[in-house]
């Protein structure tokens, strides 16, 4: 008997370890940390003094964290062009809402900067609108991920970046159209009467316009200055869409998406009786239960009452 109980505690105790190991061991991975680099290069030459800024917006699992939360957009699964619209999104709420940067650097004198101590997650990365020379450079806005993973699955840990530019002459006055897409095939009716987008300047609210049908959903900003930042941002993004906002060659296109179709579904009542329907708590399952015990009473009587008459007659 004394064997036995040693046997089972040597048992216990070994299965308490392969238990308690794998957790852990991914409890001492999921504090690994990492970081970001950008290296500012233009024409073979290096950038200095441009500032950037960082934003954790998602955790591993793209989900959206923090205040970012609250913004109808969805970062996983995306292409690498849907992701850089996602960035050029989250970059325009950024901004507007003046959300505080997780970390900001300052490119040295070989164009090179360093976000170190940054915690798993997907990141948005800002930069500062530049001059060189003659031309306004304008670092696009990206999102990355720690880790990220090489072409062997492999995972990364310390990330180097090269941001690309839109670039414009400083002399140049800009413009900008916006363009409202809709992606909802077959919710066509569900779609709001008009919509309003806001153009912000360096992060500003600088108009606000409504886009409609009459407008042909899109609207052009003319005579804008060119030192500054320009990016577009839907107000308040209608229940169950997503949006994405994608700048190219100038003409910024708002997309909204329908992803929840269920709050606009109703169900088919045309066949339904309401004299014969249970109202609104009202529980069908007695109903079978009562027939069959009302018919197997009436079965008992009768057969009682055949009894009693078959008795009398003897």
């Amino acid at each position: 008997m004394k064997h036995n109980r040693y046997r089972f505690c040597a048992w216990l105790i070994c299965l308490l370890m392969l238990i308690s190991f794998p957790f852990s061991a991914f409890a001492a991975g999921s504090n690994t940390n990492g970081s970001l680099a950008i290296s500012l290069i233009a024409d073979e030459e290096y950038i200095s003094d441009v500032t950037f800024n960082i934003y954790r917006v998602a955790d591993e699992n793209y989900q959206l964290v923090g205040k970012y939360s609250a913004y109808p957009v969805i970062l996983k699964g995306l292409s690498s062009d849907e992701m850089g619209a996602a960035a050029e999104t989250l970059a325009g709420y950024t901004q507007r809402d003046d959300i505080p940067a997780l970390q900001t650097s300052i490119t040295n004198e070989f164009g090179y900067l360093r976000f170190d101590n940054l915690q798993k997650g997907i990141y948005l990365v800002v930069g500062d609108i530049y001059i060189n020379g003659d031309t306004v450079c304008c670092p696009v806005p990206f999102i990355a991920s720690l880790p990220s993973f090489d072409a062997d699955g492999n995972a990364l840990y310390d990330v180097v970046a090269s941001p690309k530019f839109d670039m414009w002459l400083a002399n140049q006055i800009l413009e900008r159209n916006v363009k409202k897409v809709w992606s909802d095939k077959g919710y066509e009716s569900v779609r709001p009467a008009q919509i309003t987008v806001q153009l912000l300047k360096d992060g500003n609210i600088a108009d606000e316009v409504s886009l409609n049908e009459s407008n042909n959903w899109s609207y052009s900003w003319n005579d804008l200055e060119p030192t500054s930042v320009w990016r577009v941002v839907e107000k308040t993004v209608p229940e169950g869409f997503t949006v994405t906002v994608k700048n190219q060659n100038r003409i910024i296109t708002v997309t909204n998406t329908l992803t929840n179709t269920s709050i606009y579904d109703t169900p088919d009542t045309s066949n339904n009786t309401s004299s014969t329907l249970p109202q609104t708590g009202q529980l069908w399952w007695p109903v079978p239960v009562l027939l069959c015990a009302g018919a197997m009473m009436l079965f008992i009587g009768v057969y009682i009452s055949r009894k009693n008459g078959s008795s009398k007659d003897a």
